[in-house]
């Protein structure tokens, strides 16, 4: 059951280590195979008690899956859906929070309603299936470009400018 409540990040996780950054860059940079394991992950993860994290580069008009870590019990096919659809994404599927993120050059939020369908299209339907309350997306940016999208998917409601906001945002910066 989700809780209505946020957890208590500590405040120390605000002050993102340079080399979780450093990790993140890493996988912006990986042009093979998307990762589905790293330590910057489980880190990434760890630190925002999220369902799901996920880090995307944009290329040619499209965000493509560089790497995508969810919760142990997070059933396989889900992950294995999830990863499938959002692999290449196009900027015109902005359903999707990440597409949002980059359209709008700014952050995203998105809330699922409690009788939302697990099959809705876009970034709802997956929250459904990840039993999720809500998901955060962020554009990553070097100078003024957009160079990729890097999002979480939360248990709780995730709100402007609460813990995991903020720490979101600063991995983004600091990329």
């Amino acid at each position: 059951m989700m809780s209505p409540q946020t957890p208590h990040v500590p405040k120390s996780l605000t002050n993102l280590p340079d080399d979780l950054a450093d990790g993140l860059r890493g996988l912006l940079s990986n042009t093979h195979k998307p990762m589905f394991q790293s330590d910057v992950l489980t880190d990434l993860l760890s630190a925002t008690s999220a369902r799901a994290v996920g880090v995307w580069r944009l290329a040619d008009e499209r965000l493509q899956l560089a790497a995508f870590l969810a919760v142990e019990d997070m059933p396989a096919d889900v992950q294995q859906a999830f990863v499938q659809t959002t692999a290449d994404v196009p900027l015109s599927q902005t359903q999707f929070g990440i597409v949002q993120a980059v359209v709008a050059r700014g952050t995203v939020i998105n809330h699922r309603a409690a009788d939302a369908s697990t099959t809705a299209a876009g970034s709802i339907g997956w929250l459904g299936r990840f039993v999720a309350a809500s998901s955060l997306a962020t554009p990553i940016f070097a100078q003024d470009r957009i160079v990729g999208a890097i999002a979480v998917a939360m248990p709780w409601r995730i709100e402007p400018h609460d813990a995991v906001w903020e720490l979101v945002i600063a991995v983004a910066r600091k990329l």
